[in-house]
């Protein structure tokens, strides 16, 4: 634990949430991997890049389960608006 007037960066809860965040991204990553398993130049586009902030942000940051969530809510969204 941190002490009364410790810095935040070194506290358990900020570190926790930080590896929450990039958990979630990760797990992002890999489902779209599923989706798509062939690797291309386009997998590391902007485009993509911002999907998966927009996965994130829809599922909760820092939950797992938001970023199931968040994944499936795209690609729902997605093929809504594709018809």
């Amino acid at each position: 634990m941190c002490p009364v007037g410790g810095n935040l960066i070194e506290s358990d809860w900020f570190l926790s949430r930080k590896a929450g965040f990039w958990l979630t991204a990760v797990f992002a990553d890999f489902l779209h991997t599923i989706h798509q398993p062939i690797v291309s130049p386009n997998v590391a586009s902007l485009g993509w890049a911002v999907a998966a902030l927009f996965i994130i942000l829809m599922g909760g940051v820092g939950t797992l389960s938001g970023a199931i969530l968040g994944a499936f809510l795209f690609r729902l969204l997605e093929n809504v608006l594709d018809r």
